[in-house]
Order: structure tokens, then C-alpha cells, then sequence
């Protein structure tokens, strides 16, 4: 809304398209786990690459 996210696409996005035109969801949540050594952060990454594939498919844009 102010102008300066630090994604210059994004922002660029939201300044020509608006508000409107954007959703922000929880598409799945990393359940939690108990394995000690469970590596929260290498399956959050998996399921960026996953849903971001699943996105495009569909033909939706996305930010990182």
C-alpha cells in the first residue's frame, strides 16, 4: 500500500493491477513433527517448489 515492498515486481504489480486484484493464502502448512532433526526449513523449501509449479500450471503469477 505504501510503495515500497522490497519486491519491485510486486510492488510494480500492485501499483498497475491494485489491491483487487491479489489474494494472500496459506495454501498447506509443514505439520509439525517429532523427529528431532526434522528439517523444518529444506521442507518448507520442497513445498515452495512444489506449489509454485502447481501455481503455474494453473497459470497464476507468484513472488518470492
Amino acid at each position: 500500500k505504501w510503495g515500497v515492498h522490497r519486491n519491485r515486481a510486486l510492488q510494480e504489480d500492485w501499483r498497475t493491477h491494485g489491491e483487487e486484484q491479489f489474494r494472500f493464502e496459506i495454501l498447506e502448512q509443514v505439520a509439525e513433527r517429532k523427529e528431532a532433526d526434522f528439517d523444518y526449513a529444506a521442507e518448507r523449501a520442497r513445498l515452495l517448489v512444489v506449489w509454485r509449479q502447481r501455481l503455474r500450471d494453473g497459470n497464476a503469477q507468484t513472488y518470492n
